[in-house]
């Protein structure tokens, strides 16, 4: 049995084997074919009019980069089987810089010449793309280009979409595209064959849209192929008349596409000549890299695998490093050729070296039969890609876009057809930094606001100071900061201050209200700030001088406190503004800040805090309920003593609650563990308070410690003595509990002040 079992794996093995052998020799040719369409649209795209009878040698550096990026693909990507192709889109961008390279390049020079110095230019621009895509994945920066803001991308792309469909319509016509030659393309002949072209693009929208198949761009573009040269045959048209009349690619060189290290072409690459295209390099650089974005993306939403852009961009450049000397486009990753051999399960190595190798047999031996490929079909196909990014991103995102992300796309758009498309790419830029600042001073930097009489410190104060707080606590204004503070969101906080302040003095005026004496600035949810940040500050802390009003910064850490202490805005910590001549008094947090503000209006109205309580005296919260001196000494005699030092931890957290705590002098804390270590503050009373009301009943588990910060004397009423005095004085258990419950009502309402104050 365990034989038959094995035979049985076996046979298996060798059916699977057998099979991912057929699936590849299929699906190879059909890959290999449609990102050769592609590439064959991108080089005529490159070199266009009059460089046009000169696409081989572009071809076949565009061939090689695809080769040696999707070697290093196999090896790399996240995703086996994944096909990397040189694009039409930094293609377009090149074409650019050739038409302007070729204007510039001496006109006795000679053509095979100046191709040397274009394809010089190319592998400069692929070469710097290569290194970018390297460094961004070596330094695992890649997921950064996610954060490129999405109207920029999609104005680069609509605005790229219009060159190529320009481009379409200059290899439909065999015509360079010019607002001033606009003429030309309706001589009847010019006229007839880029009309074919538009009609086709109109079929190859249709027939993608209505039966979305992976064969179905792969057979429209060999169906078309075989009509053209069905009508050619019954009008009695040879290639040679055709070829004659510019309805075919060619003539190009007999032989292959095998391309050369360009020596030549970068012996005579004139520095300055390659300074004057420096932004076209650049932007081939830019859209590349939002090139790979998109398509890498669109493989993760496809196939539902994450993606480590990190490890695609190494891939991507280290094959353009390779390939770049020869001059061809950059390559990034093939979304249909990918799709493609996926959809036919041949989704594995195989599959990508196969592809290789008939890449690399068209470079060798492909030049004539590609001579021989119609110039309306090419032209039908590019119309078709330019197009439908132009539907993409303008029309059909009239619909789905907010109208101000939709303008900006309209706008770039504008620019590249009206004043060049490098300046539309840096216009773009620009739109996105603009959208940036308008969209992200649309989110409130002050993540709460609220007064004094909302939230207090955590030190529990006596009843006068608790009183005078409740009804001049709005003398304090807190604000909660978040994100980050820059030109576009610094004026914010200034000018919620000001309001604030203008409103609080127009109240003081009317006696409707305090005027605002202390304003604390929360940091702790900041993440970075600017320079701005700093002046707009230094005008804030203006305002508070000449209107008497104390600013307090709370939560600074990291480069935010060292940008606001250069900027002398604070004083460094543990330094008082007095002695370093900071703007801002600064606490380490927001509770410290809270504290100190309210120490300061305390001072103001002068209420003394609650002192110590005599041997024999009760907080004032009891004694409230229990007024009389006999009940008091008789509820004493149910209390034990405690004095214990600093340090000393009366209640541990995690331990059974089994009474309270009616402290007399010092001062103690209720402290939280951290999760990660450490532990945090959470209230600090003062003699005269009760804490631990909620264990007296005991039976719950503490969810704090209490600890002393300093010295302490109090009474303690333990579960035991509680329950005797149920039953010997029922009537001063009830009093008792009538305090507690008041106090607890207290913090209760305390608390709910300041989630109303938060929510608010």
């Amino acid at each position: 049995m365990a034989e038959l079992g094995a035979a049985a794996d076996g046979g298996e093995a060798k059916e699977s084997l057998a099979r991912q052998l057929v699936t590849s020799l299929t699906a190879a040719p059909i890959v290999a074919l449609n990102c050769l369409m592609t590439m064959m649209a991108g080089a005529s795209l490159a070199f266009p009019y009059p460089l046009d009878s000169q696409i081989s040698h572009m071809l076949g550096a565009m061939l090689f980069t695809a080769c040696e990026t999707t070697i290093a693909a196999s090896f790399l990507s996240t995703l086996k089987g994944t096909f990397m192709q040189s694009q039409e889109a930094p293609a377009m961008i090149l074409g650019l810089m050739a038409g302007a390279v070729y204007g510039i390049l001496p006109e006795a020079m000679a053509i095979g010449a100046k191709v040397s110095v274009i394809m010089a230019c190319f592998a400069v621009a692929t070469m710097l793309t290569g290194l970018v895509f390297l460094l961004l994945g070596a330094f695992r920066v890649g997921g950064l280009i996610r954060y490129f803001p999405f109207p920029v991308i999609g104005g680069v792309l609509a605005g790229l979409g219009l060159l190529i469909t320009e481009g379409g319509f200059s290899v439909s016509a065999a015509l360079p595209f010019e607002y001033a030659m606009i003429g030309s393309y309706f001589e009847p002949e010019t006229l007839f064959r880029w009309c074919v072209s538009v009609a086709f693009a109109g079929v190859l929208a249709y027939v993608t849209r209505r039966f979305p198949h992976y064969l179905t761009m792969p057979l429209a573009l060999l169906v078309a192929t075989a009509l053209f040269y069905l009508g050619a045959y019954v009008l009695d048209h040879p290639p040679a008349l055709l070829s004659e009349h510019r309805w075919l690619l060619g003539p190009f060189p007999t032989g292959g596409l095998v391309p050369r290290l360009n020596l030549d072409g970068f012996m005579a690459l004139d520095p300055g000549l390659l300074w004057s295209e420096i932004a076209s390099i650049l932007s081939v650089v830019l859209i590349s890299t939002i090139g790979l974005l998109m398509h890498a993306s669109g493989l993760e939403l496809a196939t539902g695998r994450e993606v480590d852009l990190n490890r695609e961009l190494k891939a991507c450049g280290i094959g353009n490093l390779i390939a770049g000397p020869l001059g061809g486009a950059p390559a990034f990753h093939s979304v249909g050729g990918s799709m493609l051999a996926r959809t036919m399960d041949a989704r594995r190595a195989l599959t990508s070296r196969l592809v290789v190798l008939i890449w690399a047999l068209i470079i060798l031996f492909g030049a004539a039969l590609l001579s021989y490929f119609p110039r309306p079909v090419l032209g039908g196909l590019i119309l078709f890609v330019g197009a439908s990014m132009i539907w993409q991103w303008l029309i059909a995102g009239y619909r789905l876009l907010p109208r101000l992300d939709w303008l900006v796309i309209l706008l770039i758009v504008l620019h590249v057809a009206f004043i060049g498309y490098v300046k539309g790419v840096f216009f773009g830029l620009a739109a996105g930094i603009v959208l940036f600042q308008i969209g992200y001073a649309r989110l409130n930097v002050v993540k709460h606001a609220f007064t004094g009489r909302d939230r207090r410190s955590p030190l529990e104060r006596g009843p006068e100071a608790r009183d005078a707080l409740a009804e001049h606590g709005g003398a304090i204004l807190v604000l909660e900061l978040q994100g980050s503070i820059f030109f576009g969101t610094a004026h914010t906080v200034v000018h919620r201050a000001r309001t604030a302040l203008a409103e609080a003095k127009a109240l003081a005026a009317l006696d409707a209200g305090p005027a605002l004496g202390w304003l604390i600035l929360d940091f702790r949810g900041v993440g970075g700030a600017d320079w701005a940040t700093v002046r707009s500050l230094t005008n804030l802390a203006q305002t508070a001088r000449l209107e008497g009003l104390t600013v307090i910064a709370t939560g600074l850490t990291g480069p935010t406190a060292r940008l606001l202490e250069k900027g002398g805005v604070v004083p460094p910590a543990g330094m008082t503004p007095e002695s370093t001549g900071g703007l801002f008094a600064r606490a380490e947090t927001l509770d410290q800040g809270l504290e100190t503000a309210e120490d300061a209006l305390l001072a103001r109205l002068g209420v003394v805090e609650q002192p110590p309580l005599g041997a024999h005296e009760l907080p004032p919260a009891v004694t409230a309920a229990i007024p009389g001196r006999d009940q008091q000494d008789e509820l004493i005699t149910y209390l034990a003593p405690v004095v214990a030092g600093a340090g000393t931890t009366l209640i541990a957290e995690g331990e059974a609650s089994d009474g309270l705590y009616f402290l007399r002098e010092g001062r103690i804390s209720v402290y939280i563990a951290r999760p990660g270590g450490g532990r945090r503050r959470l209230k600090t009373y003062l003699a005269g308070t009760v804490i631990g009301e909620l264990g007296l009943t005991g039976g719950q588990t503490r969810t704090a410690s209490i600890i002393a910060d300093t010295g302490v004397r109090a009474w303690r009423l333990d579960a035991a003595a509680f329950r005797r005095l149920k039953r010997d004085r029922p009537d001063l258990a009830l009093k008792l509990q009538d305090a507690l419950i008041q106090l607890l009502g207290e913090r209760l309402g305390a608390a709910n002040r300041l989630l109303a104050a938060l929510g608010e």
